[in-house]
């Protein structure tokens, strides 16, 4: 299903933005200024088998490939400066001892944002012309949802415990340069 509800744009669509993109990049760097495009993902994305069925029904296209995919390829033949969040996650997601999004919550995951931010740092170090320090996370478990893990649970829920266990408490910490 993966945001397929509504149907995917076409290529020419994506690649028009491109263009678009494309313009407004130019114009910046005319300027001195530097663009970058970071590209986030969205919650079915990775927990699709929790959609209700419902939602299912009013897939209308189920075999195309999803706007993430089009843009995708789309963007890889223009020369834009693109971190993708979601090949990010995925490279990380099955040994990561977090989820990147937790049912009690609508955004990713503290833990899995503040891992991507890391990697957005360090890839930034590279592409661009600034120098972002880059840090470790640490975490322990907690019983409960913590902000931001837990803005579904806390506004919400009105009779149930917490149904996603462990949670983590993450904390950042830079690195000097």
């Amino acid at each position: 299903m993966n945001e397929k509800i509504y149907p995917p744009a076409d290529e020419e669509t994506v690649r028009s933005f491109a263009d678009k993109l494309c313009f407004i990049r130019d114009r910046l760097e005319g300027s001195g200024k530097e663009f970058y495009i970071f590209v986030t993902p969205t919650k079915p994305r990775y927990y699709e088998e929790n959609i209700p069925e419902i939602y299912k029904i009013g897939t209308n296209f189920p075999d195309a490939e999803g706007n993430y995919e089009i843009f995708k390829a789309v963007m890889k033949t223009t020369e834009l400066k693109i971190f993708d969040s979601i090949e990010c996650i995925d490279g990380f997601k099955d040994s990561f001892p977090y989820p990147p999004f937790y049912r009690t919550g609508t955004h990713w995951s503290w833990a899995a944002s503040i891992t991507v931010l890391n990697e957005l740092a360090g890839w930034l170090n590279e592409e661009s012309h600034y120098s972002f320090s880059t840090g470790s996370i640490e975490s322990t478990e907690t019983a409960v949802p913590l902000h931001p893990d837990s803005d579904i649970f806390d506004t919400l829920n009105v009779f149930s415990a917490p149904y996603d266990t462990p949670y983590y408490q993450a904390a950042y910490y830079n690195e000097p340069n």
